[in-house]
């Protein structure tokens, strides 16, 4: 008997979502060669301070034989000399490799330097190319149309509730005990608005838009997490 087939099915992508994908693993790798170059750009500031100690210390050596070359020549003119001393051309010859060096690491500087621009660049249009690719996939699948329907029905019933309230406390219909508690709830009519609107309360701290904000973020990394309300 053939064993069953468990594979579990996942739902095909959507064009959107596949767009988006791609350009995840683009901003991925953009990051990354930023990172990379930043850490390089470090790595070799420390040689290029490194090999300037060094040409510095080449350069006293090659006075220091000056000085022990002439020391050793009288020496053997007195016929005390003893061991010859390090030559002059042998310190001159490590002086330049350390000049050559010097010149190197400022080489890869200047290389690195134009490799940041262009991995600055290509990180600032993933960013950029990223966040149009997430509208995309949040136009696509947010149900914009549904809830506004389902706002216009409840604002409609809040505002019909509200005016009863308010023939209510203007025709002094309402006791005492709750005649304040609806003048304080009437005195408050300020909703959410958009631009080019006047808002006297803060909305941006709302908990309200906090799994569509965290569903955009989420869609940074993993174009499959899903729509945060049934669509």
């Amino acid at each position: 008997m053939a064993k069953p087939n468990l594979r579990i099915a996942t739902a095909a992508r959507s064009p959107e979502r596949e767009q988006l994908a791609a350009m995840i693993e683009r901003h991925v790798v953009a990051v990354r060669q930023l990172a990379a170059n930043e850490a390089a750009q470090e790595s070799t500031e420390t040689a290029i301070s490194d090999a300037r100690v060094a040409v510095e210390k080449a350069a006293e050596a090659i006075e220091a034989a000056k000085a022990n070359a002439a020391t050793h020549l009288t020496a053997v003119a007195m016929g005390t000399a003893g061991a010859a001393p390090l030559s002059v051309s042998t310190c001159r010859a490590k002086a330049q490799d350390a000049e050559d060096a010097l010149e190197a690491t400022l080489a890869a500087r200047a290389a690195l330097d134009e490799q940041h621009k262009a991995a600055e660049s290509e990180l600032q249009y993933a960013r950029a190319a990223l966040d149009g690719r997430i509208r995309d996939v949040c136009r696509s699948e947010v149900a914009a149309a549904r809830l506004l329907k389902q706002a216009e029905v409840l604002q409609a019933d809040l505002v019909a509730r509200r005016l009863v309230l308010k023939y209510l406390l203007h025709s002094d219909l309402v006791a005492e005990p709750e005649m304040q508690a609806v003048t304080s709830f009437l005195r408050s009519n300020s909703l959410p608005g958009t631009y080019g609107t006047v808002e006297f309360t803060s909305w941006d701290a709302h908990p309200a838009p906090e799994p569509f904000r965290a569903w955009c973020q989420a869609l940074t990394l993993d174009a499959d997490s899903p729509v945060p309300l049934p669509t």
